[in-house]
């Protein structure tokens, strides 16, 4: 979860830096005809050009069956061309502005769910290492918090990547390759961690509910 988090939080600085340098270049370009017509310029315009088919792809994972045509590249250890099936690739896609727009803030958000979920669950072990009772309202606090930030979390994720193979699907296809709609989605690990926080949290309630008894019947 983090690093996907990490990789895409990298990918959208990293886009905003080279729009900004872009951005300068071009105003450069207007005021100095000869160097918009250098080749300088024209290989940097291309390479953007590049970089934002790049940016707006998205990695997707497929069944590869026997009609899968391979890959050919060149063996670095013995020199020799070597077939290869891919079957995670990132596949540019033609998608409206606007969807690209709600992209990018979901990947904020889960940004900053990512953050919370770090923070909540060191703050727990925290309380956890420093109580002799685990099974307390503020804990059980923390931890509903924990679970809902995984679920919201992975809800955007599965949401955004959805539509996305929506997209993909309308305007790429292999021969002998299907999309693997489970492992595009990241499920095994999805509907493991976010079960597993619930389960937690139920467990952690009976435990409160159970201490407050147990107080009272003292």
């Amino acid at each position: 979860m983090l690093y996907t988090v990490y990789d895409a939080s990298r990918a959208l600085i990293s886009g905003y830096t080279v729009g900004t340098n872009m951005t300068n270049l071009e105003i450069k370009a207007q005021k100095d005809s000869s160097y918009a017509k250098s080749q300088e310029y024209k290989n940097i315009v291309k390479k953007q050009m590049e970089d934002e088919d790049w940016a707006s792809a998205t990695p997707v994972s497929f069944k590869v069956g026997l009609e899968a045509p391979p890959t050919v590249f060149t063996n670095q250890k013995t020199g020799k061309p070597e077939r290869v099936w891919m079957r995670t690739i990132d596949v540019n896609y033609n998608a409206p502005h606007y969807f690209l727009a709600i992209k990018g803030l979901s990947f904020l958000i889960m940004a900053v769910l990512s953050l919370t979920i770090l923070v909540l669950a060191f703050k727990l072990i925290a309380r956890f290492r420093n109580s002799e009772n685990i099974f307390l309202v503020r804990n059980l606090k923390l931890i509903r918090r924990l679970a809902f930030c995984t679920l919201i979390y992975y809800v955007l994720w599965w949401t955004i990547t959805l539509i996305e193979v929506y997209f993909i699907s309308q305007s790429f296809s292999i021969a002998g390759c299907n999309i693997d709609l489970v492992s595009t989605l990241e499920l095994p690990s999805g509907l493991f961690e976010v079960p597993f926080t619930f389960i937690v949290y139920e467990i952690f309630t009976i435990g409160v509910k159970m201490r407050e008894e147990n107080q009272l019947t003292v």
